[in-house]
């Protein structure tokens, strides 16, 4: 995606929205907001899936840990993976 009138590529979905939202009126509060919940989906999905890539026969596991294997969430939602507050291990 190219920035109007410009030849810079857009390198990340912060930049996308911004652009994007430039030609609104949008709280710059609640769009950083929003950002930084989507950063944190896209975040912890790829650690996500690193870590079931990295997987235990799954007869190996006790029932929270199978159940936690089950990481596609509702992935329409936007910010189906952000959970601000909480961390990587």
């Amino acid at each position: 995606v190219r920035v109007q009138d410009e030849q810079q590529e857009i390198q990340s979905v912060s930049q996308f929205l911004e652009e994007v939202f430039r030609v609104t009126s949008v709280e710059q509060a609640k769009l950083d907001s929003f950002l930084h919940e989507l950063e944190q989906t896209i975040f912890k999905d790829t650690i996500a899936q690193y870590e079931r890539n990295n997987k235990r026969e799954y007869t190996q596991k006790s029932y929270d840990e199978f159940e936690s294997q089950l990481i596609d969430g509702h992935p329409y939602h936007p910010s189906y993976k952000a959970r601000v507050g909480f961390q990587y291990r």
